[in-house]
C-alpha cells in the first residue's frame, strides 16, 4: 500500500491521475472486451482506488486508430494524448492531442527548454 499512499499524497498536492491502461498493449490490435477492459476498467479502478475523476487518457506507445478513439470516447474520457511532441492547437481533435513529454528526473531547466523547443512560433502553428 506504500505506492498507493504516495499517489494519494500526490493527489492531495494537486497532481492529476489519469489512465494509460492496465498492461500497456497496442490498442489497435485489441477489440471488444479486451479493449473495453484496458480502457474502461482501468479508468474505473483508478476512480475507486483514489476517488478521482480520471477524465484523460494517454495511448500506450502512441498507438491508436479510429476504433480506439471511439472506444476511448465510449469509456467516458474527455480527451487523449498521443506521443506526438508539441502543443495542441485550438480546434485540435481532443482525442489525438500532442504533448510535451516530461521525463523522470528532468530538471526545471531541461523542462523549460523542452517547452521552448516544441512551442509553436507565430506563423508556424
Amino acid at each position: 500500500m506504500g505506492g498507493a499512499r504516495a499517489i494519494l499524497r500526490m493527489i492531495h498536492a494537486g497532481w492529476e491521475i489519469d489512465s494509460h491502461t492496465f498492461t500497456h498493449p497496442d490498442l489497435t490490435t485489441l477489440s471488444g472486451e479486451a479493449l473495453r477492459h484496458e480502457l474502461a476498467d482501468s479508468r474505473e479502478r483508478l476512480r475507486k482506488l483514489f476517488g478521482v475523476r480520471v477524465s484523460f487518457f494517454c495511448y500506450p506507445s502512441g498507438r491508436y486508430n479510429d476504433a480506439v478513439i471511439a472506444a476511448v470516447k465510449d469509456a467516458g474520457y474527455r480527451a487523449a494524448t498521443t506521443t506526438q511532441p508539441g502543443w495542441a492547437p485550438p480546434g485540435a481533435n481532443p482525442f489525438a492531442l500532442s504533448r510535451v513529454r516530461v521525463d523522470g528526473g528532468m530538471s526545471a531547466r531541461a523542462l523549460l527548454q523542452r517547452v521552448r523547443d516544441v512551442r509553436p512560433t507565430p506563423g508556424n502553428q
